[in-house]
């Protein structure tokens, strides 16, 4: 019972298919061979962040997109 409420304790703050699938995965496989699926999350979150972060970037220092975009967002 005190691991399904620090799951859910966890889950409150972190929803996410993510979460659901590491639960699942250490009580079938147990802790130390659930790890790299949790590291190859972490690693894809990592990823996923980076391009976001250069992308945003890109897009804040490309001065005509960002010309284009007031254009439009005033027009609609």
């Amino acid at each position: 019972m005190i691991s399904f409420l620090i799951f859910v304790f966890v889950m409150s703050f972190t929803p996410g298919p993510n979460t659901i699938m590491a639960m699942v995965s250490g009580q079938n496989h147990g802790i130390k061979k659930s790890v790299p699926l949790n590291l190859g999350m972490l690693g894809g979150l990592v990823v996923i962040g980076a391009l976001a972060s250069i992308f945003a970037s890109w897009i804040q220092s490309n001065e005509t997109f960002v010309l284009v975009m007031k254009v439009v967002g005033s027009c609609i």
